[in-house]
């Protein structure tokens, strides 16, 4: 029995770890942005996305890129390697379609909005539109 509690204790530890580090360093990449330290920023926020790929990492790296210079085309490229063609996350279509919008791509942008309605687990994205 307490073989087995060790046991499992090594299994769920790195996973544990690796939420913490992944926090860690989201909240360290959102200070570097409120002090304007985007690119310091920028290579936190990339840690915290290797640890998980947490929706809100990922909207906050978009963010980070646009501060660093980088342009909203780039901004949809990322977005495109990220989001999941099978299950795409509403969160995600949404940001997309943002940054489409703000290029004038609006077929675009309607479309990611569409989908992101579509794929929207519950109202809460819903009521946001």
């Amino acid at each position: 029995m307490k073989i087995a509690l060790f046991l499992i204790s090594l299994i769920l530890f790195p996973i544990f770890s690796f939420a913490q580090d992944g926090e860690k360093e989201y909240k360290e990449a959102l200070e570097y942005s409120k002090n304007k330290k985007y690119k310091k920023a920028l290579k936190s926020i990339d840690k915290a996305i290797a640890y998980d790929e947490k929706e809100v990492y990922i909207i906050e790296k978009t963010s980070l890129l646009i501060a660093t210079g980088s342009t909203r085309k780039e901004v949809i490229k990322y977005l495109n390697s990220i989001i999941d063609l099978d299950n795409p996350s509403p969160i995600l279509l949404q940001r997309r379609g943002y940054e489409f919008l703000n290029i004038y791509e609006y077929q675009d942008a309607i479309l990611d909005y569409t989908d992101a309605l579509k794929y929207a687990k519950n109202d809460s994205l819903k009521a946001s539109y």
